[in-house]
């Protein structure tokens, strides 16, 4: 028998409060709150590969002062697939993506950290069920349409259609991915090394990260690789810089990779989120987004960095970049 799982959306669970709007919930909530509870769902997720379990979730998601609205929550998810005979799957990468965007932005502009840590948490949860709803929302408008196209094989396109610009990011298989990614790399940098305008690239590359070889950021950003691969639990995993011989440079070159100050802007790609995929919760603490992120800085990232660096005047390489 299949299991059919449904996102859990704010206008099932909470139909009262409909009128509450994305950005109020998210402006004024505590920062720290916010990007800490969803980049550990994010790890979590991830980690274990299924859902969440919804009891769980929420008895570790509240405090004790909010005790009352977490057991009412927990009544209105098990009414609701008693009576749709569905399991409510609440954690959904890409709506935690969305809500550490906008969270990010506004914290940017000075507009959080001003609701209680008890407020912050109720919106935080209201906020992740709007955005699971705006999210199936997208998708279901079309769906008349697929039907319409393929009468026959509706359910798969359907399923197609929803999963596809999201496929990289909830669909991976990371050591593979990432073995490619290393492989693609050391290609790259050997093709560099062999024209006069590649050694031009490298060296504006070599100064941006303080190093003096390619070798050198393959070996900085090997060990941050390896955190998220040994892991051994349903978690985020934070990088901690102890004082050390490396510890100046490994710092240097971490915060390269760390976003600190998140610029709004139409970013359906998360490309600011792509482009520094570690987040920086304290002068020596560095928390990974999303995997995927951080393995894509291997190669795919570092090709878009070289195309930045070589925008600087006078340009390495004159004609297309890509070619």
């Amino acid at each position: 028998m299949v299991e059919v799982h449904h996102l859990a959306e704010l206008r099932e669970l909470y139909p009262e409060l409909q009128h509450l709007r994305f950005d109020d919930l998210i402006r004024g909530i505590n920062g720290d709150i916010l990007k800490r509870i969803a980049t550990f769902l994010i790890g979590q997720r991830l980690y274990l590969g299924k859902s969440v379990d919804n009891k769980d979730l929420i008895e570790n998601w509240f405090t004790e002062g909010n005790g009352e609205f977490a057991d009412d929550l927990i009544d209105r998810i098990t009414k609701h697939e008693q009576t749709r005979h569905c399991t409510i799957e609440v954690v959904y990468i890409i709506s935690m993506l969305q809500i550490l965007q906008v969270g990010l932005s506004f914290e940017d502009e000075g507009l959080t950290n001003v609701k209680s840590d008890e407020q912050s948490e109720i919106d935080l949860f209201l906020a992740m069920l709007l955005a699971n709803q705006t999210r199936d929302d997208y998708f279901k408008k079309d769906a008349d349409k697929i039907v319409e196209m393929f009468p026959d094989i509706a359910a798969e396109v359907g399923w197609m259609y929803h999963s596809f610009p999201t496929n990289d990011i909830m669909n991976f298989d990371f050591r593979r991915y990432g073995f490619c990614q290393s492989i693609k790399a050391m290609l790259l940098f050997v093709f560099l090394e062999s024209t006069e305008q590649g050694r031009g690239l490298l060296s504006r590359m070599f100064k941006y990260f303080e190093i003096e070889h390619w070798r050198d950021y393959l070996y900085q950003i090997a060990p941050l690789v390896s955190a998220w691969t040994s892991r051994d639990q349903a978690s985020s995993v934070d990088i901690i810089f102890e004082e050390n011989a490396d510890h100046d440079r490994g710092l240097n070159f971490i915060k390269k990779l760390a976003l600190n100050r998140y610029i709004q802007l139409e970013d359906m790609d998360y490309i600011q989120l792509r482009e520094r995929p570690l987040l920086e919760l304290n002068q020596y603490t560095f928390r990974i987004i999303h995997p995927i992120f951080l393995i894509d800085k291997v190669y795919k990232g570092l090709f878009f960095l070289l195309k930045k660096l070589n925008e600087n005047k006078p340009k390495e390489v004159k004609s297309d970049f890509r070619g």
